[in-house]
């Protein structure tokens, strides 16, 4: 569909601008910072962290498989790692706060699984790319993805 006040010419076929138009440049798009849902980051903060450890903030659902990963849930001790905004009590056995639940993983097992996630991205990226250098107008490049 022509763009707005543009015609059609009918010795090419093809539509064209009108007299003195000016191309101008596509906007530039103004994407807004990344944030959280909520909005709050300084709630997601953890104190008192032990060097050598990663500390993840879950909910019920991710925690199993982040359990199932090695991740540990911390327990209350004092001086311990904990959010930074804890309202439990001491009788609670770990932290819970805004429904999530504080989890430790030593850093070496989590860098582990994050190389882990990386290669398998890197695997199905590689097929994607063999697909489209595969269809018409692609340019077929022969290479081997390990599963």
């Amino acid at each position: 569909m022509p763009r707005k006040g543009w015609k059609k010419n009918p010795e090419t076929g093809k539509y064209e601008a009108p007299e003195g138009l000016v191309e101008t440049a596509p906007r530039k798009r103004h994407d807004p910072d990344e944030a959280p849902v909520d909005g709050f980051y300084r709630y997601d903060s953890v104190v008192n962290k032990e060097p050598g450890k990663r500390y993840y903030l879950l909910d019920d659902d991710d925690a199993i498989v982040k359990v199932a990963m090695g991740a540990r849930m911390v327990e209350r001790r004092p001086g311990g790692a904990k959010p930074l905004y804890d309202r439990g009590s001491d009788a609670d056995s770990g932290y819970r706060i805004r429904g999530l639940t504080l989890y430790e993983m030593p850093e070496s097992l989590a860098k582990r699984h994050d190389a882990m996630a990386v290669a398998a991205g890197a695997d199905r990226m590689s097929i994607i790319r063999n697909e489209a250098r595969r269809s018409p107008g692609g340019e077929y490049v022969e290479e081997t993805v390990s599963a």
